[in-house]
């Protein structure tokens, strides 16, 4: 595939790549995905399947790893773990993805300081 069209379009006039139009559609899927997030996060059904499915998941994994014997099971497990706890708990999930935003706009407002 030729990308020296798709290139051209995205350079500044010093000739370098300007990353700007693609941190704005990052940051713009991002919000959107936040906002998914939060609104996950703070309904009533939400609630429910965290107390009864995702809670209830994480002290059985923590009870499996204390008594396992194999270490590429453990390995595994803590894996599962580790799953379980980033997505059971929506709001960590959410700052996370918040942080990740602010990263983006950060480096939008660096670049339109430059060209300022």
């Amino acid at each position: 595939m030729n990308t020296a069209k798709i290139t051209s379009l995205n350079l500044d006039e010093d000739g370098k790549v300007d990353r700007t139009p693609m941190l704005r559609h990052q940051a713009e899927k991002l919000s959107k995905t936040i906002q998914a997030v939060s609104d996950i996060a703070n309904s009533e059904a939400w609630k429910i399947l965290k107390e009864e499915v995702f809670d209830g998941l994480k002290e059985a994994l923590y009870r499996r790893i204390a008594t396992e014997t194999d270490e590429k099971k453990i390995y595994h497990l803590q894996g599962e773990l580790q799953f379980a706890t980033m997505y059971s708990d929506f709001e960590k999930f959410a700052d996370g993805l918040r942080k990740q935003l602010e990263g983006y706009k950060k480096q939008l407002n660096a670049k339109s300081q430059e060209t300022s």
